[in-house]
């Protein structure tokens, strides 16, 4: 197992390989750039896993209380267990090959500014989304549209589960977006 135990942010741009395990067990930020090749599971328990290379080759990512994901990298199999799913780094899209599952308390955070949001694209076998939990979308500032969508997940094996609570949610069947009401985001005043 190799566990990173740091509270401050840490880039590690060396690769990871072998079939062991991989946590981030600190309070601080690890940041992974370039594409790993080991094949254990990984898990984040704390702090923040920012993702910009690929992890895909791991057999599985599983988010616990206490952890965030996020970046604009690959992602294997992820399944948000209470913790946090934040794509991008401010607006981006990340990418999961598999599928994506998020149980119980699980929060889908998304940074949202007038002309985009960020995304989670699952692809590959089966490429499914099953939602729980709790969409927050943060606004970065700006003049927001009344009505504007933004297409927040796209998954290629169809959208499930309890779409979690937001403004204007809205699941179909391989997309979930929002859309803006009363142009404002989350505490964002209204600009006119």
């Amino acid at each position: 197992m190799l566990a990173f135990n740091r509270s401050n942010a840490y880039a590690f741009d060396g690769v990871i390989s072998g079939t062991g395990t991989v946590q981030q067990n600190g309070t601080g930020t690890t940041i992974f750039s370039a594409t790993q090749s080991y094949t254990g599971a990984t898990a984040v328990n704390a702090g923040a896993l920012i993702v910009n290379g690929s992890i895909a080759a791991s057999s599985g990512l599983t988010v616990n209380a206490g952890g965030t994901v996020g970046g604009t990298g690959t992602l294997p199999k992820t399944t948000i267990n209470g913790g946090a799913l934040s794509p991008g780094n401010s607006i981006g899209t990340i990418n999961i090959s598999g599928s994506l599952s998020f149980v119980g308390a699980g929060n889908y955070i998304v940074e949202v500014s007038p002309a985009a949001a960020d995304k989670t694209s699952v692809t590959g076998a089966p490429g499914t989304a099953t939602l729980a939990g709790t969409l927050s979308a943060v606004g970065t500032g700006g003049a927001y549209t009344t009505g504007t969508k933004y297409t927040v997940l796209n998954a290629t094996g169809g959208v499930s589960g309890v779409r979690p609570p937001g403004p204007g949610t809205r699941s179909r069947a391989s997309r979930y977006r929002f859309r803006v009401r009363h142009r404002s985001i989350r505490g964002m005043p209204d600009p006119a």
